[in-house]
């Protein structure tokens, strides 16, 4: 078990019995566990939203790191997680993931056949084109960025940022 907790697997099963579902929808790779929670007379179907494929990210971090040890270590959570995703993401209706490679790896990896991708992020961008004067002394420019630098893809994205993209701006 990665992180399962009885009162959670409890409570699961009790408002499943209580009330009339279509869909059981978990987050994360980890929650995977809490489908044997769901009871065997549910009728309704079984998503997963993968906002990461575990395993691809542990085998990223493990290339990123500088020493030894860590690259080690994050082979063997590679490989540790590879198991679980092997064992329990079957067990679904669906499986969401955030692109078209997770998808991908999933497929092949897995023989998996029921997963979908639902990028992260939305077109914004206005039907007509917007223009900006350069140099202008009254325009203001913002830029959000909307996620924890302590997750290393958006630390690596950010960073990618500020040394590719802020210099032409």
């Amino acid at each position: 078990e990665l992180l399962t907790f009885p009162s959670i697997r409890d409570a699961l099963r009790r408002e499943l019995s209580l009330g009339d579902y279509e869909i059981v929808q978990l987050h994360h790779t980890p929650l995977a566990e809490y489908l044997q929670a769901i009871p065997k007379s549910f009728g309704g179907s079984t998503v997963i939203n993968l906002h990461n494929v575990e395993t691809l990210l542990m085998q990223r971090l493990s290339e990123m790191k500088s020493s030894n040890i860590g690259r080690l270590m994050n082979k063997v959570d590679a490989g540790r997680i590879r198991r679980f995703e092997a064992e329990n993401l079957p067990r679904f209706d669906q499986i969401h993931t955030v692109s078209d490679d997770e998808t991908g790896f999933l497929k092949q990896t897995f023989s998996l056949k029921n997963v979908l991708t639902i990028p992260n992020g939305i077109d914004w961008l206005p039907e007509t084109p917007v223009s900006i004067e350069p140099n202008s002394k009254n325009m203001e420019l913002h830029l959000l960025f909307c996620g924890s630098l302590k997750y290393p893809p958006n630390e690596e994205g950010a960073l990618w940022f500020i040394k590719h993209v802020m210099p032409i701006l």
